[in-house]
Parts: C-alpha cells; sequence; structure tokens
C-alpha cells in the first residue's frame, strides 16, 4: 500500500465539509428547514469547511499560540492561563481553521466567513465550535474521499 493515500498532512490543508448537526436530536441542519429549496432545486445545509488538525496553516497557528502564552508568561510572571483565556485561544483557533462557511443563517443573515463573524458563530453557539473542534481532530474525515 502507498502511503500516500494516507497523507493527512496534504487532506487536511485541503480541508473539509462538516454538515452542522441540531444538538438535540443530531439532526442534520439545511438553511431552508424544508420550506423552500435552493435555486438548484435542493436543500441547502449548514456547513463550515475546516483545516485539519494536520495541516500546515493549523499547525503554524497552534505554534504561535503556544509562542504567544510562553511570552506572556516570561515577560507578566503568569505560569498559568486563565479559562476565559484558553476559551478565546480555542475560538480564535477554530476561526483560523474556518476557510468557508455556507447556509448558516443566524437572525435572518448568512454568516459570511471573516473573523469577527465566525468568532460571533462559535462564541454564541458553543454546540457548533464542539462540533467543529471533533471534525478539526478526526484524521479519517479528511482522507475520506
Amino acid at each position: 500500500m502507498d502511503l500516500t493515500k494516507l497523507d493527512t498532512r496534504r487532506r487536511a490543508e485541503e480541508g473539509s465539509w462538516l454538515h452542522l448537526r441540531e444538538p438535540i436530536h443530531n439532526q442534520l441542519l439545511f438553511a431552508d428547514d424544508g420550506d423552500e429549496l435552493g435555486d438548484s432545486g435542493e436543500r441547502r445545509p449548514m456547513r463550515l469547511k475546516l483545516l485539519g488538525a494536520d495541516s500546515d496553516t493549523l499547525q503554524k497557528y497552534s505554534r504561535g499560540l503556544l509562542d504567544d502564552q510562553r511570552r506572556q508568561a516570561m515577560t507578566e510572571g503568569k505560569s498559568f492561563r486563565s479559562s476565559d483565556e484558553v476559551e478565546d485561544d480555542l475560538i480564535a483557533l477554530l476561526v483560523a481553521a474556518t476557510v468557508d462557511c455556507e447556509n448558516i443563517l443566524v437572525d435572518g443573515e448568512e454568516v459570511e466567513p471573516i473573523k469577527a463573524e465566525l468568532t460571533a458563530l462559535y462564541e454564541r453557539f458553543p454546540w457548533i465550535a464542539e462540533q467543529a473542534m471533533r471534525r478539526i481532530r478526526d484524521r479519517a474525515a479528511y482522507l475520506k474521499n
């Protein structure tokens, strides 16, 4: 077997679509709720395109976060990070990993894949952040065709 088929670094850099699921019954989410169909006549899945944990981009971002934490510890004498700081870092990592989004509606407006809107999405809906983090760590999701 040629290990190229298992090149998680390259495929993680290409990203993988995550179709969001509602947190109560784990049902797939669609922007149209079945009432209306998209221009193609098909339902419009709410989804995020996420880099995987093995991607060079995310690895570099993670190392940058660690370097910042180390510098802060040295300059401010802090040997630990508050839970708020850890949560902020997690949200920032999720935003860095999100390369696109489709059909995600909040307050009647479609979320755009820009830092401010993605940050607000992950902060307001922690269940979306949890799904995104699970996908990012799931190497198999990046190896599927």
